[in-house]
C-alpha cells in the first residue's frame, strides 16, 4: 500500500467548483470560490483552534481551510503506517505559515473511526455540508488480521476547526482505500468523493451530513494493435488507480482522470499494458463515454495531479516519466490534448511531484523531487513548464533551517505547492523522512514570493513538535 503523499491538500483534490470564471483558477487548476462575506491536542481527541484571524469565509470554502480563516492548512505528512497507532495531525496556516502550537490530531478514539484502525492513510479535502468551512474525508484501514472493510469518515470544519461532527460512508472497496479525490461533477454545487481501491473505482454523489452509497465508475482499459503484439491480449477486467479531479476544459465541472491498468490475458508477470481515461463532467454526473490517452505515458506509480500550468483558464494533468521526465497533456475546450515530453534539469526518476502557482504570475509552476535528493521548480509559461529557469533545492542549501547532523538523506522524498501564509502564492512544502528515527521526520515550508520560491523565512516542522 501507498504511503501517504504529502498534502494540504493539492495535487489528487479538486474542489470548490462553482460561478468562477474560467480566468480565475486556483493553484491546481480549479476555479477560484467567491468571496461571501491552539491549544495542541492530544491522540485522538479534536480540541478547538483559535483561528489566525476573525472568520471571513468563502463559499465553497478554500481548499483545506478547515477553520474559514483564509489560511490554508496543512495535513500532517508524518504518517508512517506499522509505527504503532495511527494520528493525522492538522496544521493550521497563519500569516507566517503553518506552527506546531496550533495543530488537531486525529486518532482512533475520535468518534467515527473504529478503534483498531489506522487512520490518515489516504484523505480528501471538499466543502461537503456547504457551511464555508472545508471538511475533510480519510480512510480508516485495520491493523489486525485478518484486514476487514472499515468506513471512510467525513470530518466536517467550523470557525474552531474540524470537529467531533461526522459521516461514516460505507467503502465500497474492502480493506483498504488507494486513493481519493473530491469534485463536482455536475456543476450544480454539491461535492462528490471518488474512490479506488483493489482496481475498482467508485463515486459518492452529492455528499453533505448524511451516508450516501458508492456507484462504481467502470474501466475500459487498453484496445487495440498495440496491446495485442506478441499475441497478448487484454484481460477480462482492468485497474482503475490514481484519480485526478479537474476541471480540464473549463466548463465549470470537475472532470475524473484514472490511470488504468490493463493486465495481460496469460497473466504473465510484467506483461500489463497502461495508459489513462478521461470522464468530463456533464449537467447529470460523470460522462459514461471514457476517453483513452497517454498510452504507455503512464505506469504504476506515476500519481499524476492537475495544474494550469499553461494560464489558459483550464487545468492540464501532468505525469513523471522515465528516465528525468515530465509529460503534460494540456487542457482544451474538447479534453486533454497530446503529451508534450519535458526533459527535467535533474537525473534519475520523479519521486514526487506538485503543482501551484508560487510567483502569482496566473501560472502553475511545478514542483519535482527526485531520488538524488533535489527538488526542482519549474515555473509556468505560455508553453507548459519552462525547465531553463528550474530552481533547484537540496539539503545543502544555504539558509534551509535544518539541525545540526539530522539525516536529510530522504529530502524531497514528498512535496507540495500551496498558500500557507495567505498571500496568493504558492509556498513549497519539502518533506524529509527520519527511516530510523521517525521523530526527526522533518518538513521544510519554503515561501512564494513575486520572484518564486525563496529560503528567505524559510521554516521547518518536526514530527516531535506535533505531540
Amino acid at each position: 500500500m501507498k504511503r501517504r503523499s504529502l498534502i494540504a491538500i493539492g495535487a489528487v483534490v479538486t474542489v470548490g467548483l462553482g460561478a468562477a470564471g474560467a480566468g480565475a483558477l486556483d493553484d491546481d487548476g480549479t476555479p477560484k470560490a467567491a468571496s461571501v462575506t491552539s491549544t495542541p491536542s492530544a491522540a485522538g481527541s479534536l480540541r478547538p483552534v483559535t483561528p489566525a484571524r476573525p472568520v471571513t469565509f468563502t463559499k465553497p470554502a478554500k481548499r483545506a481551510d478547515f477553520n474559514g480563516d483564509g489560511y490554508r492548512d496543512l495535513i500532517d505528512p508524518f504518517v508512517n503506517p506499522g509505527q504503532g497507532p495511527g494520528l493525522l495531525t492538522v496544521v493550521y496556516g497563519s500569516p507566517e505559515g503553518p506552527t506546531s502550537g496550533r495543530h488537531q490530531s486525529i486518532g482512533p478514539s475520535v468518534p467515527g473511526v473504529p478503534g483498531d484502525a489506522q487512520v490518515g492513510w489516504t484523505v480528501a479535502t471538499a466543502d461537503f455540508d456547504r457551511d464555508g468551512y472545508a471538511d475533510l474525508a480519510v480512510d480508516t484501514v485495520t491493523l489486525r488480521e485478518p484486514a476487514r472493510s472499515v468506513p471512510i469518515v467525513i470530518f466536517y470544519g467550523s470557525a474552531t476547526g474540524l470537529t467531533g461532527r461526522s459521516v461514516v460512508l460505507k467503502s465500497p472497496v474492502g480493506d483498504s482505500v488507494d486513493s481519493m479525490a473530491a469534485g463536482d461533477f455536475d456543476g450544480a454545487g454539491g461535492m462528490d468523493l471518488v474512490v479506488t481501491g483493489e482496481g475498482t473505482s467508485w463515486v459518492f454523489r452529492d455528499i453533505t451530513t448524511k451516508p450516501v452509497k458508492a456507484a462504481k465508475i467502470p474501466v475500459t482499459g487498453r484496445t487495440g494493435d498495440r496491446v495485442r503484439r506478441r499475441s497478448v491480449g487484454p484481460a477480462a477486467h482492468a485497474w482503475a488507480r490514481d484519480p485526478v479531479v479537474a476541471d480540464v476544459n473549463g466548463d465549470h465541472r470537475s472532470d475524473l482522470v484514472l490511470v488504468v491498468e490493463t493486465p495481460a490475458a496469460d497473466g504473465e508477470e510484467g506483461e500489463s499494458f497502461w495508459n489513462a481515461e478521461l470522464r468530463l463532467g456533464t449537467a447529470k454526473g460523470l460522462s459514461g463515454n471514457a476517453v483513452g490517452f497517454g498510452d504507455d505515458q503512464f505506469s504504476d506509480g506515476s500519481d499524476p495531479l492537475a495544474g494550469d500550468v499553461n494560464g489558459d483558464g483550464r487545468a492540464d494533468v501532468i505525469v513523471g516519466g522515465p528516465d528525468g521526465t515530465l509529460v503534460t497533456f494540456p487542457g482544451t475546450t474538447e479534453g486533454l490534448a497530446p503529451g508534450n515530453r519535458i526533459r527535467l534539469p535533474m537525473r534519475g526518476e520523479v519521486r514526487a511531484l506538485a503543482a501551484g502557482d508560487t510567483d502569482g504570475d496566473g501560472n502553475a509552476d511545478l514542483a519535482v523531487g527526485g531520488w538524488n535528493m533535489t527538488v526542482a521548480v519549474l515555473p509556468g509559461g505560455e508553453n507548459g513548464p519552462v525547465p531553463a529557469r528550474a530552481r533547484r533545492f537540496d539539503r545543502t542549501t544555504p539558509g534551509l533551517p535544518a539541525a545540526p547532523g539530522n539525516d536529510l538523506r530522504n529530502f524531497g522524498d514528498r512535496v507540495l505547492l500551496t498558500d500557507l501564509n495567505g498571500d496568493q502564492k504558492a509556498d513549497l512544502i519539502v518533506g524529509a523522512t527520519q527511516e530510523k528515527v521517525p521523530a526527526q521526520d522533518r518538513v521544510f515550508i519554503l515561501p512564494g514570493s513575486d520572484s518564486g520560491v525563496t529560503v528567505k523565512g524559510a521554516t521547518a516542522l518536526r514530527r516531535a513538535d506535533l505531540k
